[in-house]
């Protein structure tokens, strides 16, 4: 029978259905019919078709397969459906079940070969039992093929029992990447335990306020209900634990970073975190000393540690470069005082003096200073002498601003090196740009 669950004004409901067809899919979202059997389900809201609707963050489920669904059951203009909680199906025990769960995903020959050779594969994908798989004894299952099994495996029965312990409040997508870290469900649950903050704002990339949200209500949660604690138990007080002021203090400076600054000082850092999360902010200078921040004492300033090495790192480079200049341009920089009859400034026009006899500049300023025009003498100045150039920009739109402005082509610094994801690049100190400088900086 139908088991209801009341919470407010939601209605949970258990029931079994074999999927017939997906009919939307967006990224993790999808939706499904399934066929429900009405004399077993009489509260169940059928369509005129006679199927099952339901939708949500769903990973992608087998045809002809019964799962067993938790859902909350909605009513929208386009009729019945039920908002999928959770939804899993009976893993296969016996050699028969196997043979067919593999073969909804295999060919007949493939699903009989990984039978005979490997009959527990299920259980060795969950428990990340996969060192000793051998490819030669697996005819038509390469590394390739085999990987597609392991995804499939992975979604019908190790997300779905995450889902199950999580009780639905981490997402198909975070749970996703927290298994592809860690690789099987006992580790993705003992990192959770040790430090949620660091998996879910490092790892699975999600925000502080919401991994925040998430996380004190898991830890309520498992107070209120703590015949489950040996699921969602952590060892620790959450809410005045070091790991999340830390976690906090990171979204802030990261926070900083999308403005345009690269460090900040450390009482606005405080008093930021002290409004945001006082229960634990009684661990700032504990957590200001933590690898991941670099802290100068003496300017009372705060910074990413990355960010304090890449910015290092790009100061010593550019001082050698100044230091080191290999070619300089003897060009008469004042032919270019006059752009679209507007007269540079000596100071403007310094700019062009610097590039020549250092190979770098750096054009700074507020809107309406000149930038525009003194990008313009510069262009000017290396087409006049028939020295080849490209022109970057930090984002597509400051790209496109740019070009419109130069009427020359400009791409963003991303694309114009070649990045290729997630740490590659087609070009770099061994194979450099086509120009004839490497003009360090941004244009824009």
């Amino acid at each position: 029978m139908i088991k209801i669950l009341e919470d407010k004004d939601e209605k949970k409901v258990f029931f079994k259905g074999t999927v017939i067809r997906k009919t939307y899919e967006r990224e993790d979202y999808k939706v499904y019919a399934m066929d429900v059997e009405k004399e077993a389900y009489p509260e169940i809201k059928f369509t005129k078709y006679g199927n099952v609707i339901i939708t949500g963050e769903i990973y992608e489920l087998n045809t002809g397969v019964e799962y067993d669904t938790l859902a909350v059951e909605n009513n929208t203009k386009y009729g019945y459906s039920y908002k999928v909680l959770n939804i899993k199906r009976k893993k296969p025990e016996s050699s028969r079940d196997m043979y067919y769960f593999l073969r909804g995903i295999l060919t007949l020959r493939q699903a009989e070969t990984l039978c005979d050779v490997y009959p527990d594969i299920v259980d060795r994908v969950i428990n990340n039992n996969l060192d000793d798989i051998d490819f030669n004894k697996l005819k038509g299952i390469k590394e390739y093929t085999f990987n597609i099994i392991k995804n499939k495996i992975t979604e019908n029965f190790c997300l779905a029992e995450m889902i199950e312990e999580f009780q639905g409040l981490l997402s198909l997508s975070i749970l996703k990447k927290l298994f592809k870290k860690y690789t099987s469900v006992q580790m993705v649950n003992k990192k959770l335990k040790e430090n949620p903050y660091k998996c879910l704002c490092d790892l699975a990339r999600v925000g502080f306020l919401t991994a925040d949200r998430i996380i004190m209500e898991i830890e309520k949660i498992s107070k209120e209900n703590p015949e489950k604690g040996d699921i969602i138990k952590f060892n620790f007080d959450l809410k005045t634990s070091a790991e999340r002021c830390l976690s906090c203090m990171l979204y802030f400076l990261r926070k900083n970073e999308e403005n345009g600054h690269t460090r900040m000082s450390v009482n606005d850092l405080r008093n930021q975190c002290v409004k945001l999360v006082p229960a634990c902010s009684n661990h700032f200078m504990e957590c200001v000393k933590h690898k991941s921040i670099y802290y100068d004492k003496k300017l009372m300033m705060v910074s990413l540690r990355n960010t304090y090495i890449n910015e290092m790192f790009i100061a010593d480079k550019i001082a050698s470069n100044i230091i080191n200049v290999k070619n300089k341009w003897n060009f008469k920089c004042d032919k270019y005082r006059f752009i679209n009859g507007y007269e540079l400034t000596n100071e403007q026009l310094s700019v062009l003096e610097t590039l020549c006899n250092y190979n770098i500049c750096i054009l700074n300023g507020s809107a309406g200073v000149g930038k525009t025009s003194c990008t313009q003498a510069i262009i000017n100045m290396l087409k006049s002498n028939n020295k080849l150039f490209k022109l970057f920009a930090p984002t597509g739109k400051a790209a496109k601003v740019l070009s419109d402005y130069t009427n020359e082509n400009a791409s963003t610094i991303h694309r114009g090196l070649g990045y290729i994801p997630p740490d590659r690049w087609r070009f770099n100190e061994k194979n450099k740009l086509n120009t004839d400088k490497r003009l360090k900086g941004y244009w824009y």
